[in-house]
Order: structure tokens, then C-alpha cells, then sequence
């Protein structure tokens, strides 16, 4: 079985995939990237690398442009270039959908697919996609070299916006009526991909995401349902004045516009019928 040594001491992702691992029989390891020790150790030993390790937003409320240069860039670049001097098989990059700087529209259909430009709007984004470009340099016949841009990551106890969207769902049954598609994976089905590039170590990029697209307001009444609440919610109209207007708050158009990746953006065939599905992830994630 493959050693794999995984970046980033703390994070959710890096936690939920270790316990994964090991739990497959992995033997797993992790690092710290935050001072230099780990320029003074042998990677020889391992055969995968799983780079976790960022600066993402909001981590640092002032962080500028040369502070994500430095952790997703430069750092990302020395840690790749060091893998593949000590004779590691396979360097796996967790990026972001941010290379693409969309934001999602709820006006209208918001695709990325394998012909969309990548045009970062953010420090955080712009960082990731120059590491991107630098460690797929690298990669040769004896070095694998992975990029992954998941979309919003959601699991039992996970950080960030889906954990806001259950508490809405405990405070209330009246939501707008809007109907929108968003690209998000759950931390189980996200590590069934990362397990097939273990599995069968191939360079290239990958863009994970569920088998279906999450509709928020099914959601919402998915997350009541398991809740014990009352599962159907109360939609309120929204006139096409008033949904322009919402397309221009932020918030809202994190939670309801359209953003995803195309079912045919990757030229690797994942087999999705392995997939949790939606209603399964949600209560994964409640219970």
C-alpha cells in the first residue's frame, strides 16, 4: 500500500482525508508548511504527495497579493520541484474553481467547460493558477503531477457556505423562488476521485464535482427534511426587477446564482455511479 504524505496540519479536508486513507489502509503522514523544517527532510519515502496546504480567503483579513504569492505560489512551486528531486511518483494539487473568476449569475446559465478562459479576479485565485502553469512543468514519465479545482466542498462539521445554508434551513421555511444549478461535491465523493488518481497515477487536471448540480432551495428543503422539520418550503415570487438587483449582491449570488462545471469538462472518464447522491450526502452531513 502507497505512503502518502498530505499538507496542511489542521485543515478539513486534509482531517476527512487522512481518516479516508487510513481507513483504506494508506499509510498517511502529515506536514506543516509554516516555517522551513520541511526543507530539511527526505520525501524519498513516500509515493504520493497531496499539497493542501494555502492561503485562502479570509484567512488573513490583510493579507495582500504577495502574501497568497508566497504560500500558493512560490511555496507550491519549491514543495513540487523538491518531490520530484527526491524520487516521489505523484504530486496532487488541490486548487480552485477561482481560476476561472466567475462568481456565479443569476440571471442567466454560468458554465465553465474546457473551453472556458481562465481570468482569476482575486489574489487567491490568480496565485493558484500560477502555480498551476509552473508545477505542470515538472511533470514527466516518472512524475505525476495532478491538478484538482473542486467546487464548494460540503461534509459533516465542514467550514464555510453550506454550513450557513443549514442554519438558514433551521431558521426558516420562506425562501424566494429562484431556481439555479451550482457545481459542489461532498468530501466522500470527493475522495473517491482522489482515490482513483491514487489508484491510477496520471497527470492531468480534474474538476470534481457531484453527479447532480445542487438547486439551493431543494437543498434548503432537503436539509429541513432531515432535520425533522417541515420538509416543504414556502417559495416567495420574485418579480425580474427585483432578481436583477439581487444579482448584484454578493451574498445572493453566492447562494443562488448559476455556477457550473460542464458534465464533459474532463477528458478522464470518473465513474459517478459510485457517487453518493445528493439526498444520501445530505444526511451524511446532519447526522
Amino acid at each position: 500500500m502507497k505512503n502518502i504524505l498530505i499538507t496542511g496540519e489542521n485543515g478539513y479536508v486534509g482531517n476527512q482525508f487522512q481518516y479516508l486513507m487510513e481507513k483504506d489502509g494508506f499509510k498517511v503522514e502529515r506536514i506543516g508548511l509554516k516555517n522551513d523544517d520541511w526543507k530539511h527532510q527526505s520525501f524519498s519515502k513516500y509515493d504520493v504527495i497531496i499539497h493542501l496546504a494555502a492561503l485562502v480567503h479570509n484567512n488573513q483579513a490583510n493579507a495582500k497579493i504577495i502574501d497568497y504569492m508566497k504560500v500558493n505560489f512560490h511555496l507550491t512551486k519549491e514543495l513540487a520541484k523538491k518531490a520530484k528531486k527526491d524520487k516521489v511518483n505523484q504530486f496532487i494539487f488541490f486548487s480552485t474553481m477561482s481560476v476561472f473568476g466567475l462568481n456565479g449569475s443569476l440571471l442567466e446559465k454560468c458554465e465553465i467547460n474546457q473551453f472556458t478562459p481562465y481570468n482569476p479576479s482575486t489574489a487567491y485565485g490568480h496565485s493558484k493558477l500560477l502555480a498551476e502553469k509552473e508545477i505542470r512543468k515538472l511533470e514527466n514519465d516518472t512524475f505525476v503531477v495532478n491538478v484538482v479545482r473542486p467546487p464548494m466542498i460540503y461534509g459533516k462539521e465542514a467550514p464555510g457556505n453550506f454550513l450557513r445554508l443549514i442554519k438558514v434551513a433551521n431558521i426558516s421555511r420562506i425562501f424566494p423562488r429562484l431556481k439555479n444549478e451550482r457545481s459542489v461535491i461532498h468530501i466522500d465523493n470527493l475522495y473517491k476521485d482522489l482515490l482513483s488518481l491514487v489508484e491510477n497515477p496520471m497527470s492531468g487536471t480534474i474538476h470534481p464535482q457531484n453527479s447532480e448540480y445542487m438547486n439551493t432551495n431543494t437543498a434548503l428543503s432537503l436539509i429541513r427534511k432531515h432535520q425533522g422539520k417541515r420538509e416543504r418550503i414556502i417559495e416567495l415570487p420574485v418579480p425580474k426587477v427585483m432578481k436583477a438587483l439581487l444579482g448584484k449582491i454578493g451574498i445572493i449570488n453566492k447562494i443562488y446564482g448559476n455556477l457550473t462545471y460542464s458534465k464533459t469538462i474532463d477528458l478522464r472518464k470518473v465513474n459517478r455511479n459510485q457517487y453518493d447522491s445528493f439526498e444520501q450526502t445530505i444526511i451524511k452531513t446532519l447526522k
